[in-house]
């Protein structure tokens, strides 16, 4: 089921758990965010929505080599 646009969260933790940013997702299932501003290293992000709850989760790694 897709989710629509405006309903979900994208939020991105650090590995202390605290969010470092967090965009809305559009009904595509996709969104832009600007990581300039943010240190390389591990994050985990969840989006969540307010009908699902938490919908997805996972990680990624920040490095600009």
């Amino acid at each position: 089921e897709i989710i629509p646009e405006g309903s979900a969260t994208l939020m991105l933790f650090n590995a202390l758990g605290q969010v470092v940013l967090q965009g809305a997702m559009l009904e595509s299932g996709k969104t832009q965010i600007n990581i300039m501003d943010i240190p390389e290293g591990l994050y985990f992000w969840r989006v969540e929505s307010l009908k699902y709850g938490v919908y997805e989760t996972g990680k990624v790694v920040i490095s600009r080599r």
